[in-house]
């Protein structure tokens, strides 16, 4: 289950434009299948998503607040949307995007056996 609240969902969708870009660059400059064997790709990806947040979420800040008058306290009360992903906000997911780039780099983007074979068959041919 997906929760959101406000434009929230974007975070997603901003994500996975960032992958596809750098994914779509790197196949298209290096050769086929080049993405599934080169983790920094994978991380550069997410990095580029994240920065979709950051933008994205300040964008979202900026717009969404509003002045109104309490008529029984005769004070000022400021409105501001809310647009968040599993309660953190649109513009924090970058952190989070930031972090799993770094994980990706250090540790490796998680991979099943077809992908270490394909790897493996890259790295034999290249010889």
């Amino acid at each position: 289950m997906i929760i959101w609240k406000g434009n929230g969902i974007v975070v997603i969708i901003l994500f996975v434009i960032g992958y596809w870009t750098t994914s779509f660059t790197a196949n298209s400059i290096w050769g086929a299948g080049y993405t599934a064997s080169h983790d920094w790709v994978i991380a550069a990806g997410i990095a580029l998503g994240s920065l979709f947040c950051w933008l994205a979420g300040a964008s979202l800040e900026r717009r969404g607040t509003r002045v109104v008058i309490d008529k029984a306290t005769q004070r000022e009360i400021t409105l501001r949307s809310s647009d968040s992903l599993f309660f953190i906000p649109v513009k924090w997911w970058a952190v989070v995007g930031f972090l799993a780039a770094v994980f990706v780099l250090v540790f490796g983007a998680p991979r099943d056996e077809q992908d270490v074979s394909r790897k493996q068959q890259n790295e034999e041919r290249a010889k």
